[in-house]
C-alpha cells in the first residue's frame, strides 16, 4: 500500500489463542509507505486477567513485544503486509485515516496515548519476595518491617495463631489465596487476591477479622501467609517453592 495521504492502524497481543481476546500494545503510521511506531514498555497491567493461568506465559509474551519493537520501525508496509507474521499471536489491525497532517514523534505519541490502554511507563511491580540462587524464597528488606508490623497487629488481636489452615480458589477468573488463622483470642481471615500488584489491606481491617489485599503473584500470596500465621504452637503447613516465579507448583510438608 504506498499512500501520501497518512493512515494508522493498532498492534494487537492475543494472551491466549483460546479466548482470542486482543489489547493494543502499540501503534504504527503509515507514510509514503514506511512505518512509524511505538510499543508498550510493559505488559503487567494485563497479568491481572490471566492471573494464575500457566499456560499463560508473559516471559514468552515480552519477547514477542521486544521482537516487534526492534523489527517494526521504518519498514515498507506493503512488505510487512506482504510477510509472514511475526508471531501468531501479535496481529496488526485495519489501517484508517489518521485524520491530520503527521507531526513527528509528537502527533505518534498522541496517538499512542489515545489507542494503548496498556500504560507505557508502567513498571514491573516489585514483589514482596524473591527467589534465591537455591530456590529459596527471600522477604524483600524494603517490606520486611511492614509485614512485620501487620503481624504483629494479628497476634495482637487474635492471639497466638494455633493452626491456619490454607487454601487457593478462582472465582470469575481470578486466583485468591486465603489462610483461615485460629488464634488462641479468636479467628481471622487473610484472603489475598492474585492482580499482579501488592495492595496493603488497612490496619483497621484487622479489628474485622478478615484481611483483604492484593499480591503479584502465587509466590507472593503463599509465602505471606505463611509469613503472618507463623506462631510457635501454630499446626500449619509449610511450603517451599520450586522452580520459577512462573511456576505454578510447591513442595507441601508438615
Amino acid at each position: 500500500m504506498v499512500s501520501a495521504t497518512p493512515l494508522w492502524f493498532p498492534f494487537q497481543l492475543e494472551p491466549d489463542p483460546i479466548r482470542q481476546e486482543r489489547f493494543n500494545i502499540g501503534v504504527g503510521i503509515i507514510q509514503n509507505d514506511r512505518l512509524t511506531t511505538r510499543f508498550v514498555e510493559a505488559l503487567w497491567p494485563l497479568y491481572s486477567f490471566y492471573a494464575g493461568r500457566p499456560d499463560v506465559d508473559f516471559d514468552a509474551l515480552d519477547d514477542i513485544v521486544r521482537a516487534a519493537t526492534s523489527y517494526y520501525p521504518d519498514q515498507a508496509y506493503s512488505e510487512v503486509r506482504a510477510a509472514t507474521p511475526l508471531h501468531p499471536q501479535l496481529h496488526l489491525g485495519e489501517p484508517q485515516p489518521l485524520g491530520a497532517p503527521t507531526q513527528g514523534p509528537c502527533q505518534l505519541d498522541a496517538l499512542f496515548r489515545a489507542q494503548v490502554g496498556l500504560a507505557q511507563t508502567v513498571p514491573r511491580p516489585e514483589p514482596l519476595f524473591q527467589i534465591g540462587p537455591n530456590g529459596d524464597s527471600r522477604l524483600n528488606p524494603d517490606s520486611q518491617d511492614r509485614l512485620a508490623t501487620l503481624r504483629e497487629r494479628i497476634q495482637r488481636h487474635a492471639g497466638s495463631p494455633r493452626r491456619t489452615w490454607l487454601s487457593a480458589f478462582r472465582v470469575a477468573g481470578r486466583v485468591y489465596w486465603c489462610a483461615d488463622i485460629t488464634g488462641a483470642k479468636q479467628d481471622i481471615t487473610v484472603q489475598m487476591a492474585i492482580t499482579g500488584r501488592t495492595n496493603w489491606p488497612s490496619e483497621d481491617d484487622v479489628l474485622d477479622g478478615i484481611l483483604e489485599w492484593e499480591a503479584v503473584d502465587d509466590l507472593d500470596a503463599w509465602q505471606t501467609l505463611l509469613f503472618l500465621s507463623q506462631g510457635s504452637d501454630n499446626d500449619m503447613l509449610t511450603a517451599h517453592y520450586c522452580g520459577e516465579r512462573s511456576a505454578k507448583w510447591f513442595k507441601l510438608s508438615m
